[in-house]
């Protein structure tokens, strides 16, 4: 299970008993916000990374599809569904 320092733990039930919630509800909450914003920023990454490389990739694997991940190529194919 999850281990928080002591300050931490303090700090979120502190902030629960303001709040008038459950200490799980806030940070169910909080986590999920955190996922979001953490995936959302993720994709746009990867989507900044496919537009620097655009060019490139549509002379090096022209009538492909291609799959980024962390700003790298790392799968190619002329069939979308065949990407791994």
């Amino acid at each position: 299970m999850l281990k928080l320092p002591p300050d931490l733990e303090t700090e979120i039930s502190e902030t629960a008993k303001s709040d008038d919630v459950a200490v799980d509800d806030l940070v169910t909450k909080a986590l999920r916000q955190f996922l979001d914003i953490h995936w959302q920023e993720r994709f746009e990454a990867e989507a900044r990374a496919y537009e620097a490389m655009r060019e490139s990739l549509l002379k090096e694997y022209a009538d492909k599809f291609v799959a980024v991940y962390k700003g790298k190529v790392i799968d190619s194919d002329v069939d979308k569904c065949a990407l791994g």
